[in-house]
């Protein structure tokens, strides 16, 4: 199948003001500025200042900090964030509280906000959606965050996967205050998605952001025979939306098992599975027999995959008697 490029998400350059809300710094939010798995710019509000840092390569940089007047940090605090190509600039108003260097162009970089440092104007995308980000897309469902501008009208945003529609959310209305409006919703069950694809969140004509299709699982396979094999797996991300896991055999397809049970010990997980092989695995004498349980359409093999059955070992001493 053809891949198809997306879309090219609106370019976070320019400038943006933004409501750093007090319980931001209570709950350790931060605002990022992202260029795949390195943050460009990071910002994060303490009562006493704004620590400002970058991280590459998974190790932070030097840290500057924005100090702040006393008591500014229990209170809603306003702050103007300009991007620009090589630099970063921090305003209170048109005052300039510091400048740092970005190290990486902006092209293809995502800004990154949180339910309490929230955009109240700047540039933006059309129609009133002031900011849309997506936190996770996965082969079950897309989440994220999206925010109207205070008294916008209702608004629809779109997604895509490698540019095909894939499903649509409808936003209320922003009423009086705006607002993060966070959001979860499972992709339609004729959907056709996989690992890889490029996930657009799309609104009035704009690329909001886009990110890859990334799905993470846990489970495992706890116990296996040649009758019968159990175990469990999970999308943490949608805990109350169970997996379905294909069982192979030697390779071969043998059925799917739905991992929605009690386990033994655990009658409250619900993430459990038990499949019974039509028949016994037949186990002929020198041959291998090994039992590979996956993620369903994936070829994500849960922890203790493959579990063998039998396998032929090489013996190199002497008979023992009778053999």
């Amino acid at each position: 199948m053809e891949r198809m490029a997306p879309g090219q998400p609106t370019s976070i350059a320019g400038r943006h003001e933004l409501l750093i809300a007090a319980a931001a710094a209570a709950r350790g939010e931060s605002l990022d500025v992202m260029l795949g798995e390195d943050i460009l710019l990071h910002l994060k509000p303490f009562p006493e200042n704004l620590l400002v840092n970058s991280r590459f390569g998974g190790r932070w940089g030097s840290e500057r900090r924005i100090a702040l007047p006393a008591g500014a940090g229990r209170a809603d605090l306003a702050l103007s964030v300009e991007l620009a190509e090589g630099r970063a600039s921090f305003l209170s108003g048109e005052a300039l509280l510091l400048e740092v260097p970005l190290a990486q162009p902006l092209a293809g970089a995502r800004l990154l906000v949180s339910d309490n440092i929230l955009k109240v104007g700047g540039d933006g995308a059309p129609g009133g959606v002031l900011h849309g980000q997506i936190g996770l897309a996965d082969a079950q469902h897309v989440s994220g965050l999206v925010q109207l501008a205070p008294g916008e009208e209702a608004a629809a945003i779109e997604f895509r996967a490698d540019g095909r529609p894939l499903s649509r959310l409808e936003i209320a209305p922003g009423g009086t205050s705006g607002g993060a409006r966070r959001f979860g919703i499972p992709h339609p069950w004729e959907a056709l998605v996989y690992e890889g694809m490029w996930v657009e969140m799309r609104h009035g004509g704009a690329v909001l952001d886009a990110v890859p299709l990334r799905s993470r699982y846990f489970g495992a396979v706890e116990h296996c025979s040649d009758r019968s094999v159990s175990g469990w797996a999970r999308n943490p991300a949608m805990p109350a939306a169970p997996l379905v896991v294909d069982i192979y055999v030697n390779g071969r397809f043998r059925g799917s098992a739905r991992a929605n049970g009690a386990r033994p010990g655990m009658p409250q997980d619900g993430a459990g599975f038990h499949f019974r092989f039509p028949e016994p695995i037949l186990l002929p004498e020198s041959q291998e027999a090994r039992v590979s349980v996956r993620v369903g359409d994936t070829d994500l093999e849960l922890t203790n995959s493959p579990w063998w059955i039998c396998r032929p070992v090489t013996y190199t001493g002497p008979l023992p008697a009778g053999a």
